[in-house]
């Protein structure tokens, strides 16, 4: 398995001229390297909400399902950016249910955002190898 490196969110950033925008990782320790991962304009404002702890007047997508989740005992351990192909990055959501430790495939945006609304906030990682290869 892949060595995994604890990393923040550094910022999220937008671009509403191509409606896109970017999360910006930064390794928590050691080279402090950062990692720039593209997303739509919708899931990086999802993203800096998770973020500021800023909720809508009705729940989120992202609210119902960690409802859900939290409701069935299940919660979030951490998101995890698992590789890059191409400049598509792919991520897994870790859970520990009822029934043990699961993953899920996610979106990146999707996994960060679930992370930051777990509470308390689960970690973000990013394997090695991702940052090694993709990180600015």
């Amino acid at each position: 398995m892949n060595p995994l490196r604890i990393v923040d969110l550094l910022d999220v950033t937008y671009d509403f001229e191509r409606q896109a925008g970017v999360l910006l990782l930064r390794e928590a320790e050691g080279a402090g390297r950062t990692l720039a991962i593209p997303v739509a304009l919708a899931d990086a404002q999802q993203v800096r909400r998770a973020a500021r702890g800023e909720s809508l007047p009705r729940p989120s997508t992202h609210d119902l399902t960690l409802a859900l989740l939290n409701a069935s005992g299940t919660h979030v351990v951490s998101a995890v950016v698992t590789r890059e192909e191409e400049g598509l990055f792919f991520a897994e959501v870790h859970l520990m249910t009822t029934q043990g430790a699961q993953s899920r495939d996610a979106r990146p945006s999707d996994a960060l955002t679930l992370a930051l609304r777990q509470t308390p906030r689960a970690p973000i990682l990013v394997a090695d190898e991702v940052l090694s290869r993709a990180a600015l």
